[in-house]
């Protein structure tokens, strides 16, 4: 697309009509456009090619090829939230406009791509590796992330994107991905978020979002109440990822028996007192954003910390959560 913005410019040919041809000769190659390419040029499509939409679909919903690409769910939720945000135009009768002026209203052809990227996104799941045993994912939805707790929740000072927004769509891929998952949620209290593999990844992802918001925002408590849960209940987990800024409470000192309301005692105890009922768990923390706060996962709690955010994660997380057997057969693979 560069290079051809770049000829038309230079031979005084139309440039609109050089990326379209550009585009076209692209997309109907045998081979079709490349995955990556093809994300990135989807506006690009429907706006200077839109009668090549349909074969544009077409390679995005294959699953071989998706799932050849090696692409994460993270990329065509990127492009999903991009074509939702083109806005459409319509004819203007109060304005002169020439044939050539006029931009068709793009909602058929949007709502084409949408669709189209949403199959692509459950297709790609399969590309975030399933962790050996069963896994729960908790996302953090106290105030701290979601933006009623004083301060910003913003990922940057030029996004309109929460923490809660990325951490709860990363914890819906992880989730969506594992062979058998509980989901939580935490603020003030723990909502669990049952998993019905009928809706598709982004409705889920929609509606364990708006769930959230019931967490209450005032604490994280709710990461205590799993803990003191599980280890009340003996429920063996095997893999234990969670999504948050890492700030919890006033140093680890704030949680609280739902029932009794009792303290719970530091978080650092706590914790130690999960990992004797579940001494084999992999434990890994992604920290979603930075913050002036001093994570309570200390380096005497033996968990991997992750910082920041990118498809590169899953790959992390599998790395720590290997079973045994797994690395018996990676060890046995190497030739000496």
């Amino acid at each position: 697309m560069t290079k051809a913005g770049k000829v038309a410019k230079e031979t005084g040919v139309d440039v609109k009509e050089t990326k379209r041809e550009a585009i076209t000769s692209v997309v109907e190659n045998v081979k079709g456009m490349p995955m990556m390419n093809l994300v990135r040029n989807l506006r690009n499509i429907m706006e200077l090619a839109p009668d090549k939409v349909d074969d544009a679909v077409a390679q995005l919903t294959t699953r071989e090829k998706v799932l050849n690409s090696k692409l994460l769910p993270f990329r065509f939720a990127t492009a999903y939230a991009e074509i939702e945000a083109v806005g459409t135009k319509k004819y203007d009768t109060t304005q002169i406009k020439f044939e050539s002026d006029v931009i068709p209203d793009m909602t058929d052809i949007k709502n084409k791509i949408l669709k189209g990227l949403e199959k692509a996104l459950e297709y790609s799941v399969e590309n975030i590796p399933a962790l050996v045993g069963n896994t729960a994912v908790l996302i953090d939805h106290s105030g701290s992330v979601r933006g009623d707790g004083g301060g910003s929740s913003k990922v940057s000072a030029f996004s309109k994107t929460t923490t809660a927004m990325i951490g709860n769509l990363f914890g819906s891929m992880l989730a969506y991905s594992q062979r058998n998952v509980y989901v939580g949620l935490f603020g003030d209290r723990l909502i669990s978020v049952p998993m019905d593999r009928t809706k598709g990844l982004l409705e889920f992802n929609t509606e364990s979002f708006r769930k959230g918001d019931s967490c209450g925002g005032g604490t994280e408590n709710g990461l205590y109440v799993f803990l003191n849960d599980a280890i009340n209940n003996k429920t063996k987990v095997d893999n234990l990822v969670i999504f948050s800024d890492m700030v919890i409470g006033s140093g680890g000192t704030g949680g609280w028996d739902r029932s009794s309301h009792a303290g719970l005692g530091k978080f650092q105890d706590l914790f130690k007192k999960f990992k004797q009922v579940n001494p084999q768990c992999n434990t890994v923390c992604v920290d979603i954003k930075q913050t002036s706060g001093k994570s309570v996962f200390d380096k005497s709690l033996n968990v991997l910390q992750i910082a920041g955010w990118s498809d590169k994660i899953f790959n992390l997380i599998e790395v720590n959560c290997k079973g045994y057997e797994a690395l018996i057969k990676e060890i046995e693979a190497i030739e000496i």
